[in-house]
């Protein structure tokens, strides 16, 4: 996919005073147009690009830095502050219900996904991760100690079941999964590590139980 400046974004950008700013580094700020679930080099499966509008939320607690060119797809979120293992990083507010499973979505149930519409959006996957996504609770809670400065990556297996567009997975863990396609397609030998959210596990009850 060619390179995207940000003349060519969606049309439908929300007003400057709630435009996202993002850090490069090269120390130029901008509006966000890189995608989520495409960072550390995964490439996009087909063309959906368009995304929902994003606001600042939380600025005393993360931030967004972009890194290379927008067809690079490696934007990640920061902490701007440390947290103990256990810890409520946030709440998780000021997002839409979707009708669809998309790139940019999170599925909180059996039948319904959320798009964050905020800095969280550009939460990478781990297989290492460094934060839990409670879909539940709606909450972000630190899965190990975070200094600031670390990458906010969660499982993203942990919440989706069986994903639109699956990617190959480069985060580096010593127990890398390699392909992320959703709770679907992992054994549970291997989920079994993980933080799975309520509607995760009882979807593997009924996989188990000769279910679909």
């Amino acid at each position: 996919m060619p390179a995207r400046s940000l003349d060519q974004l969606p049309t439908e950008q929300p007003p400057p005073s709630e435009t996202m700013a993002i850090e490069q580094v090269n120390g130029v700020t901008g509006t966000s147009s890189v995608d989520r679930k495409y960072s550390l080099g995964r490439e996009p499966q087909h063309k959906d690009i368009s995304r929902p509008i994003e606001r600042t939320l939380y600025p005393t607690k993360f931030r967004v830095v972009r890194n290379g060119e927008d067809a690079d797809f490696r934007s990640k979120l920061v902490s701007l502050q440390p947290f103990k293992k256990g810890d409520l990083v946030c709440k998780i507010e000021g997002y839409a219900k979707h009708a669809n499973k998309r790139w940019s979505s999170v599925q909180v149930s059996a039948n319904e996904h959320i798009e964050l519409c905020s800095e969280l959006v550009y939460m990478n996957h781990s297989c290492d991760p460094s934060i839990h996504l409670d879909t539940t609770r709606m909450e972000v809670i630190a899965a190990k100690d975070i200094k600031e400065g670390d990458d906010l990556t969660f499982f993203y297996p942990s919440s989706e079941w069986d994903m639109s567009q699956p990617f190959d997975c480069w985060c580096g863990a010593e127990q890398c999964v390699k392909r992320v396609s959703g709770a679907q397609h992992i054994p549970p030998t291997i989920l079994d590590r993980y933080f799975l959210n309520q509607h995760i596990r009882e979807a593997l009850e009924k996989k188990n139980a000769g279910g679909r």
